[in-house]
């Protein structure tokens, strides 16, 4: 991979990478409460969408109704209306931050608390959300949701070191992996094989096998720090993770062999790497550089 472009524009770290309002468009959040949506052709042209007066951990556009999804670092929730561009809910559920939201196949939309609790939420349209459930699950953060291909299941990186692996109907516990010692970080579904994958405080990635009652597959150390992002390339092939120790790494996707670190582009310096997204061909990394990074495959 090599770098191809850079974003700038945020005062903070950034700790928030989700899908922008329309194709090429990418949204990023951070310490400085802002939430910017970026087009990838043109990066310079960054538009701030809305702003909050604390950090922001989670964010997450949803197209059917045009609403914002915004989780702080203190538990709130935030609905707002872009259309309008104004807040019309404020939800308070979560203590010591949202740190993931995600939409689920089935309508709902979850989201990960640093009180260990997961909550589900129920689409309203315009008028926001309706708390549909919420969920106890461990004694540490809640740190990353990730859904299987189908949707049919959710899967749950806890602070205990563990991931939650639940039915998406019934949100009943299907397993519980013992995955990380000091807390699971992140998780990815591979996009075509029956592989779940975490990262862990402790910096070691872990393979699940998601037919086999996610038994382990593989594991090894992977980074010297937290491993804070894991996910693959649209077609499968790569892995690559993004870390508390100021990398981001690329591995073989079959056989999890590193295939090396991505260079640290000019002008940036070395900092904790916090989140990636795949945006159309391009990968996008962010982190407390207060920089966003846009890479593309190696001709």
């Amino acid at each position: 991979m090599r770098h191809s472009a850079t974003f700038q524009g945020h005062t903070a770290s950034i700790y928030a990478l989700a899908p922008g309002t329309r194709p090429g468009h990418f949204l990023s959040a951070g310490g400085d409460g802002r939430v910017v949506e970026w087009d990838l052709h043109h990066p310079a042209q960054g538009v701030q969408r809305i702003t909050v007066d604390r950090p922001v951990y989670a964010v997450r556009y949803h197209h059917g109704t045009g609403s914002l999804f915004v989780g702080t670092d203190t538990g709130g929730l935030h609905v707002f209306d872009l259309e309008q561009r104004r807040e019309i809910q404020l939800f308070e559920v979560h203590g010591l931050g949202v740190f993931r939201i995600l939409q689920l196949a089935n309508g709902l939309v979850a989201c990960a608390g640093g009180d260990g609790s997961l909550s589900l939420w129920e689409e309203q349209g315009r008028n926001g959300l309706r708390l549909h459930r919420q969920i106890p699950l461990s004694d540490g953060k809640l740190r990353d949701l990730a859904t299987s291909a189908d949707g049919s299941t959710l899967a749950v990186a806890c602070g205990d070191g563990c991931i939650r692996v639940l039915d998406t109907t019934t949100f009943n516990e299907l397993s519980t992996v013992e995955a990380h010692s000091g807390g699971c970080t992140s998780l990815a579904f591979h996009p075509f094989k029956p592989v779940l994958m975490s990262g862990g405080k402790d910096g070691s990635i872990g393979a699940w096998h998601t037919a086999q009652h996610f038994d382990a597959v593989h594991r090894f150390k992977a980074h010297s720090g937290s491993v804070y992002a894991v996910g693959f390339a649209p077609d499968g092939m790569t892995m690559f993770t993004a870390s508390r120790d100021k990398t981001l790494k690329a591995w073989n996707a079959q056989d999890l062999s590193p295939t090396g670190s991505l260079p640290r582009p000019v002008g940036s310096a070395p900092r904790s790497v916090n989140a990636m997204l795949w945006v159309d061909r391009m990968l996008i990394s962010a982190g407390d550089d207060r920089l966003v990074h846009g890479w593309v495959p190696d001709r």
